[in-house]
C-alpha cells in the first residue's frame, strides 16, 4: 500500500514538471540547393514600338494592311486624298511663274534705268563741255573789253594832250608867235584824238556786250549742267527703284518656291509608309476618316519590330535592386501559359528613372527576352524570377530559426546572427554565419551547425503531439 502511494506521487510529480516545462516546435539543419532570387512582374513589349501619324490633313483614301499584317520598311500602308494639295500646288505654280515674269520686267526696267543714267551722264559732259567753251568765250570778252578800256584811256589822254596843245596855239597864234599853219594842224591833232576817243567808247561798248553776251552764254551752260544733272539724278534714282523693286520680286519668287517645295514636300507625305521592318500592332483608321494634323501628329498606326525578340519592363522595389545588375539572367511566367517558364531572359538596363506611388520606391528594369515560338504577346504580364545567386549544396536553417527569440533571452549584438539548437532537454544559442537566402531557408557558413541538427523556430505548448523526426519537426521538452 505505502509503496503504491509512493509511486502514484512520484508520477503526477514527473507529469506536472512535464506540463510546466517549456516545449518549442523545431526543423532539421539539412543540406540542399538555395537560389537567391529577386521578384517582380513586368509587361511584355516589342523591342521597338514605332508611332505612325501624318504630318497633313486630310481624308483617308485607302488603307493597304491590317492588323498584324508584316510589313517591310518604306512598305505603303494607307494614302490620303492628294486633290486638295494638288490644287495648291498649281496655284502655288502659278503664282511663281507670275512672280517669275515681275523679275524679268525689273530687270528690264533696270536695263532701261541704266541706259538713262549712260545717258544722262553724257548730257552732263556735253553740258559741262559747253560750259568751258562758253567760259573761254567770256574770258576773251573780258579780255577785249581791259583792252578796250585801255585804248579808251590812252584816247582820252590823247584828247587832253591835244586840247592842252590846241589851247596853247591858239594863245600863241594870237600873240602872232605862230604860224595859221601850225594852229591849224594842233586842231586837226585836236579833232583827230576826239574821233580816236569816240571810237575807243565805241570799242568798249562792243567789249561790253560782248561780255554780257559771255555771261548769258556761261549762264545757259550753267543752267544746261545743271539740267542734266538733274536729269541724272532722276535716272539714279530710277535705277535704284528698279533695283528695289528687283530685289522684292526676287523675295517674293524665293518666298513663292519654298512655299511650292513645301506643298510638293506635303504631297510626299500623301503615302503613309512604314519606317521599320515589323508587325502591325495597332490601326487607328478606316478609309474614309479625316484626320487632322493641325496641332499633334495624329496617330494611324504602331508598328512593332520583330516580335521574336521582345522586352519586360519591370519595377524593381528599391530593397531589391541592389541584387539587380546588368547581364543578370531572368525567367518568367505569364498567365496564359501557367505551367511553361519561359527563360534566357537578360537584364539589359537598370533605369535610374525612380517612381514612389504609396511611399513605395520602385526603378524601371528592362529586360531582354526571346519569342522564337511567337508565344508571347505585347502586353502580357510576365512573372519574373531573377537570379541572385545559387548555391547547389549548401547547409540549410529555417528563417524562422533565425528570428526566434526565447522568453527573457539577450537579443544579439549588432550584426551578429544566432540560432537556438536544441539540446536534451535545454536550448544552446550559437552564433552563426550566414550567406544567401531564399526567403525560405538560408545559408549557414563554417562548421557551426551541423546537418541533422534540431534548431528551435517557436515555443509550442506541452499538449502539443511531438512531431515525427522524419518531417523534420519534433517537440522538445
Amino acid at each position: 500500500m505505502g509503496v503504491s502511494i509512493a509511486v502514484t506521487g512520484f508520477l503526477w510529480w514527473r507529469a506536472r514538471e512535464a506540463a510546466t516545462r517549456p516545449h518549442y516546435e523545431t526543423r532539421l539543419v539539412d543540406r540542399g540547393p538555395i537560389d537567391e532570387t529577386v521578384l517582380t512582374t513586368g509587361t511584355l513589349q516589342p523591342v521597338l514600338t514605332v508611332n505612325v501619324g501624318s504630318q497633313i490633313s486630310g481624308q483617308i483614301s485607302a488603307i493597304y494592311v491590317d492588323f498584324n499584317s508584316q510589313v517591310k520598311k518604306g512598305q505603303l500602308l494607307a494614302r490620303i486624298d492628294p486633290r486638295t494639295l494638288e490644287a495648291q500646288r498649281q496655284q502655288a505654280e502659278a503664282d511663281l511663274h507670275g512672280a517669275q515674269a515681275a523679275v524679268t520686267n525689273a530687270v528690264a526696267n533696270i536695263e532701261s534705268a541704266r541706259t538713262n543714267v549712260a545717258a544722262a551722264d553724257a548730257g552732263i559732259a556735253s553740258a559741262r563741255a559747253a560750259l568751258a567753251v562758253a567760259k573761254a568765250a567770256r574770258n576773251t570778252a573780258a579780255a577785249l573789253l581791259v583792252q578796250a578800256r585801255a585804248a579808251q584811256n590812252k584816247a582820252r589822254a590823247q584828247v587832253t594832250i591835244a586840247r592842252l596843245t590846241n589851247d596853247r596855239n591858239v594863245e600863241l597864234l594870237r600873240q602872232k608867235f605862230i604860224s595859221p599853219q601850225d594852229a591849224d594842224t594842233t586842231r586837226a591833232n585836236l579833232l583827230t584824238a576826239q574821233a580816236d576817243l569816240r571810237s575807243a567808247a565805241g570799242l568798249v561798248g562792243i567789249a561790253r556786250a560782248s561780255v554780257a553776251t559771255a555771261d548769258a552764254g556761261v549762264r545757259n551752260a550753267e543752267a544746261t549742267v545743271q539740267g542734266a544733272e538733274a536729269k541724272r539724278d532722276t535716272a539714279v534714282a530710277l535705277l535704284q527703284s528698279a533695283r528695289a523693286q528687283r530685289t522684292q520680286v526676287m523675295a517674293q519668287v524665293e518666298r513663292m518656291q519654298a512655299t511650292l517645295r513645301q506643298i510638293l514636300v506635303n504631297l510626299g507625305y500623301v503615302e503613309i509608309r512604314s519606317p521599320v521592318d515589323g508587325i502591325i500592332v495597332s490601326r487607328q483608321v478606316d478609309p474614309g476618316q479625316t484626320v487632322a494634323a493641325s496641332f499633334q501628329t495624329p496617330l494611324l498606326f504602331q508598328v512593332g519590330t520583330d516580335l521574336r525578340r521582345m522586352q519586360v519592363l519591370a519595377s524593381v522595389d528599391e530593397s531589391d535592386v541592389s541584387h539587380v545588375f546588368v547581364g543578370q539572367a531572368v525567367s518568367f511566367t505569364v498567365t496564359a501559359y501557367p505551367d511553361e517558364v519561359f527563360g534566357g531572359g537578360r537584364v539589359v538596363s537598370i533605369r535610374n528613372a525612380w517612381q514612389s506611388v504609396l511611399n513605395v520606391v520602385t526603378y524601371p528594369v528592362l529586360i531582354d527576352v526571346r519569342n522564337d515560338a511567337l508565344k508571347l504577346r505585347p502586353g502580357m504580364t510576365a512573372n519574373l524570377t531573377m537570379e541572385v545567386a545559387s548555391r547547389k549544396d549548401a547547409v540549410r536553417v529555417p528563417n524562422a530559426a533565425l528570428r526566434f527569440r526565447p522568453p527573457g533571452s539577450e537579443p544579439p549584438a549588432a550584426g551578429q546572427v544566432q540560432v537556438y539548437v536544441v539540446n536534451g532537454t535545454s536550448l544552446e544559442v550559437r552564433a552563426v554565419r550566414v550567406g544567401i537566402t531564399d526567403g525560405v531557408n538560408t545559408e549557414v557558413l563554417g562548421a557551426t551547425l551541423r546537418p541533422g541538427e534540431a534548431v528551435a523556430i517557436g515555443q509550442a505548448s506541452a499538449t502539443a503531439p511531438p512531431s515525427p523526426s522524419s518531417s523534420g519537426l519534433r517537440m522538445h521538452p
